[in-house]
């Protein structure tokens, strides 16, 4: 490995679910990753903490570290990005979600296309999420003001339009985001940008961290000869169904997160632009949200209808 790679250091957040973050760890290190790996507990309620430090205890390339509070995505990869420099000459810190699999270690080849390009500040790779392969989901343009309302409608099905990108050599294409699930980004960028902003407990930090990136002058960019598998659960119907009718609380949550991490990046980036539309939007949404779950409890009000949700 060149000197580059053996300066870059990989995050891992767990909440919760320890044996999904030691599967991702145990994976890198099966195909040879040897740089530091910090994986950060945030402030799990169960024991995933001693799970995990127990697992790699006798590993001095890992290292298994608890926060002190759940302070959501962007605080918890945040205080492993500070572990990390503490021990470490760092000039790359990969982000890593621990539902990520990679299945051949790319990651000198990375490192090695943001060296050679000053103007690169983050780089991705092509994602497969299950089995399929959407655009849309490995990057997207920042917001503008008027989108900033408008993506977050529930009713805007064009909301996750694909879009084009601009080829660059190397099977690089430059962008504007990279995906919050895994990325390469030089450590030097990081720092002048703040790191993530921690005001936002979830959703919205690539876009708030593409956006400081592109005021800064910097370009992102996905490496499309390489590919990593992001094992995110889908959603199947039933699933759907069950959700609505007995973890609704968890749905509205979701919710709120996503609303309110909105709500901070037109407050603090777009000087309040367009904050009464985002209101009138969040609104609509609530009603939405409200209309299907009664929608779903009325159809399927019987356990017999178990047969009805299996055939959708």
């Amino acid at each position: 490995m060149t000197d580059a790679a053996n300066q870059l250091a990989i995050i891992v957040l767990n909440y919760q679910e320890y044996e999904i973050s030691q599967k991702c760890v145990s994976g890198l290190l099966s195909i040879g990753v040897k740089n530091p790996i910090v994986i950060v507990d945030n402030a799990s309620l169960n024991a995933s903490y001693e799970k995990l430090k127990d697992r790699f205890s006798e590993n001095g390339q890992v290292t298994v570290v608890r926060s002190e509070r759940n302070g959501g995505y962007s605080y918890g990869n945040n205080y492993g990005i500070h572990t990390a420099e503490q021990a470490n000459q760092l000039k790359y810190i990969c982000i890593m979600n621990p539902d990520v699999t990679l299945e051949q270690n790319f990651l000198e080849d990375l490192c090695r296309s943001l060296s050679l390009h000053s103007e690169y500040a983050a780089i991705s790779a092509l994602m497969f999420q299950g089995r399929r392969f959407e655009t849309d989901k490995i990057s997207w343009p920042v917001p503008d003001e008027r989108s900033l309302y408008k993506s977050h409608s529930l009713f805007n099905r064009a909301r996750h339009q694909t879009c084009g990108y601009d080829v660059l050599e190397g099977g690089l294409i430059r962008t504007e985001t990279v995906p919050g699930s895994f990325f390469v980004i030089k450590y030097d960028v990081f720092k002048a940008a703040g790191f993530f902003d921690e005001n936002v407990f979830l959703y919205n930090e690539e876009n708030i961290l593409g956006l400081k990136l592109k005021k800064m002058g910097y370009t992102c960019v996905i490496d499309t000869s390489h590919y990593y598998l992001h094992n995110h659960a889908e959603n199947s119907r039933e699933k759907v169904i069950y959700r609505y009718k007995n973890e609704f609380d968890k749905i509205l949550r979701d919710y709120e997160y996503r609303y309110l991490s909105r709500k901070y990046l037109c407050e603090a980036y777009y000087a309040h632009k367009n904050i009464g539309k985002l209101w009138l939007v969040h609104v609509s949404n609530l009603l939405a949200l409200y209309i299907k779950r009664y929608y779903i409890l009325f159809r399927y009000r019987k356990s017999s209808d178990k047969k009805r949700i299996r055939r959708l």
